[in-house]
Order: C-alpha cells, then structure tokens, then sequence
C-alpha cells in the first residue's frame, strides 16, 4: 500500500499535544490537571481532538479500549466508595486514556518519528534561546517577558515562556551550583525538558538507519540535553547509550559498551560538580524529610507547596503505599497520607513509587508490565537486542516525573493494548 503524507492539521494536533506535555504554562496544563484551564485552554486540545476523530472516523468499538475503561471505572467507583466523595478530575484522566488511543489510532509506529521530529526541531529554538540567555542575558529576558503568553511570580522555575521556549528562572538556575544557566526549552523548567529529549533521543538512536538528517537530529537532542544541566537526564541517556552502542558487531564497541565501563560512567556524571550538590542533599532523606516538614506545617493558606527532592519524594510516595496498598490514594493527592496527615503543602514528584501510590500496588504492576510490553514492541519494531531498554530509559526518567498519565506518554507505555498493524490510519509516510 502507497504511504500517505500527513497533511498540517495532523502535524499541528501532534504539536499541540507535545506542547501540552511540556506543560509550561497553567493553561497548557489543562489537558491533564482539571483545576488549571479555562475555556479557551479546554477548547485547544479538546476541540482539535473531536475534529480529528471526525476527520479520521476513529471508532471506539475497540473491546480493549472498553476493558480499560471499564477496569479504570470500577476503580473509581472504589475510591468514590472509600472517600465518600466524587472527584471530577477521574473524568478528565479517562480522556486522556481516550486521547492515547485515538494518537495511536491515527499515527501508529509515525508518532515515534514525528515526536522525534518535532522536539527535535523545538530544540533548535530551545538551544539558540539558551545561547542568547548566556550571552546577552539583559536584552533577551525583556524580549521573553514582552512575548511571554503568562506572567510568572518571581519565585517561578521559568520567568518567561512564549509556547516555543522558556527562559529559565536566574534565582532557581543561575547561581552558583550551575557554571551557566540551566535550558528549560519548552517545558517548565528544565529537568522535564530533559526527560522529553531523551524520549526522542530514544527514537533517533533505536533507528536501523544512520541518515544525515538523523545524525543531525541527534547532535540537536545531544546538545540540547547536555544545557539542560539535569541529573535525570543524563542518568538516562547512559541507558540509551548502553542499548545503542549493543547493537554494533566491533569488539570494541561492545567492550565500551559493557556494564564494566557502563558503571564508572554512571558515576562519573553523577559526581559532576553541579550534580554533585544535588544528590547528596536527596541522600540525606531522613534530616531533610524533618527539615521540609517544618517548613510545609508552617505555612498557610496561599503559600507555595513544598517540592522535595526525587530521594525524599520517594520515601513519601513509599509512606503513602503503606498507607494504602490496594486502591492507592486516588486521582486527587490531597488524599493522599503525606498531605492528610503531615502536611498539605508537602507535595512528593516522581512517578516511578507515584504509579503504585496512587492507584494501589495491583493496577501498578499492570502499569508497568505492560510498559515492559510496549518495550518488548519497540525492541522488535527497531530490530535491537533489548527487551528492556525503554523499560528501564522510562522508569529511570519517572523517578523524578510522573508520565504514566500524559496522554503522549501514556500513548507509549499503551502501545501494543490499542496499536493494530493492519489499521490504515498508522500508514504514512513522515
């Protein structure tokens, strides 16, 4: 069968939902959390939806997709039962479950390069902003803040975004710890920019064929994540390169690519000096735990949240799985045990405990067996030895974030629950 172009309206609605991945701003933010959008902010990603199933005529008859549903209902249902109260925002969280089904129904196997490709190009501007930020701080911030699409509070990770990039907060990333400002592109801030380039890394390296175009693609990401200053992202991108380097038949290779320099490397990056800081704060999980707590119970109403770091996260998320192991604390996490009981202003990131904190340790293992899934798919679909390689680039990416539930990436760990070979719609050439 002859492959068929994608024409703009396809491009643009896989731009919007990267765009809103990033989640930058609090309108763009409203595909996944309930209470940060407007009208406006809804009608974008919701509206291009409804016009793409129109347009593609995706049928939602699937058996798989009414099991899924039905499965996340009931679940809902439980936790209704068990709080005695009915979120709204599970409504929201079942959308984006549709929304990864229809992305999968219209792209198929395209969305990996076309998510390569389109971060890959936002990377450009991220990386020429990045440069103008270093070398004439001063005149750009002005630039950004009069082209900026929301106003920031000064205690902000970015002061300044204009849907294409983020200019980085000086107070938050230009201190000290950092040799240079850190790269936010087009996230909020830049860790979770991190993460989404080395989702696309993922897709250039895991690729038989070494083109230009995709060697030039690489080199962009590369960069890209290199300014970005990020622990996490550097942590996964020794995984892709492990994999990656795998594939080759020289001696050499394979030899640089062994555990043996895989593990020095690891802690090579891991003690670079503005990492360095970093880590052994989060190391010290019990004095810092102590130490946050006192600050959240001080405050009121109004303030800031508190943002542990990923180690500190992770010990709370695992006193929440204590708390409830079945059923987790729901889609809300001012139920949750850290926020009910030690303070409302304590809120834990990562998703890799997250998962199983929220939903209860049964629909987490499902979670992440069928990630294992898809990166047993991937592993065939790219003709590499490594079952588990986007298993493991996922989960080290979700100590610090929590993907499971963006519909782009939540399209990913789903992937071989909805993806049919012989569905038409997946036959494009991009």
């Amino acid at each position: 069968m002859k492959k068929r172009s994608l024409e703009r309206i396809d491009y643009f609605y896989f731009f919007v939902v990267v765009i809103y991945a990033a989640m930058a701003v609090p309108a763009t933010k409203s595909m996944v959390r309930p209470w940060n959008g407007g009208v406006i902010e809804y009608l974008i990603p919701w509206g291009t939806t409804i016009f793409m199933v129109l347009r593609h005529r995706i049928r939602f008859d699937n058996v798989i997709l009414l099991k899924v549903i039905g499965i996340y209902m009931f679940w809902v249902l439980l936790q209704t039962i068990k709080i005695d109260q009915f979120y709204d925002g599970s409504i929201l969280f079942l959308l984006n479950i549709i929304i990864s089904y229809i992305l999968i129904k219209i792209y198929g196997v395209t969305m990996f390069s076309l998510y390569e490709k389109i971060v890959t190009h936002l990377s450009v501007v991220a990386i020429i902003g990045w440069v103008l930020q270093v070398i004439i701080p001063g005149s750009f911030t002005e630039v950004m803040k009069a082209t900026s699409i929301h106003d920031f509070p000064s205690y902000n990770t970015i002061i300044a975004n204009n849907i294409f990039f983020s200019l980085s907060s000086y107070h938050q990333y230009g201190g000290y710890e950092y040799f240079l400002p850190r790269n936010s592109g087009f996230s909020w801030e830049p860790g979770r920019y991190a993460a989404m380039v080395v989702f696309a890394l993922y897709f250039n390296l895991m690729k038989q064929s070494r083109k230009a175009k995709d060697i030039l693609s690489f080199w962009v990401l590369f960069l890209a994540l290199l300014t970005t200053q990020s622990t996490t992202g550097y942590a996964a991108l020794v995984v892709l390169l492990v994999y990656f380097l795998k594939k080759y038949k020289n001696p050499i290779i394979k030899i640089l690519s062994s555990y043996v320099v895989f593990i020095p490397l690891l802690v090579v990056i891991i003690v670079a000096p503005f990492m360095l800081e970093k880590i052994s704060a989060g190391l010290s999980v019990e004095s810092e735990l102590a130490r946050l707590t006192e600050i959240a119970q001080n405050r009121t109403q109004g303030d800031r949240v508190v943002v542990p770091q990923r180690f500190v996260s992770l010990y709370l998320n695992w006193m929440n799985i204590k708390e409830s192991p079945i059923l987790g604390y729901g889609i809300d996490s001012a139920n949750s045990f850290v926020k009910t009981q030690i303070s409302p202003f304590l809120s834990p990131t990562g998703g890799s405990l997250r998962i199983f904190a929220q939903f209860g340790l049964l629909l987490g293992a499902i979670v992440y067996f069928q990630l294992y899934k898809s990166s047993v798919f991937f592993s065939k679909y790219y003709k590499y030895k490594g079952n588990w390689c986007f298993f493991f680039v996922f989960s080290v990416l979700s100590v610090s974030y929590s993907f499971w539930m963006v519909p782009i990436y939540m399209s990913l760990w789903m992937f071989t629950l909805f993806y049919n070979k012989n569905d038409i719609l997946k036959d494009y050439a991009c």
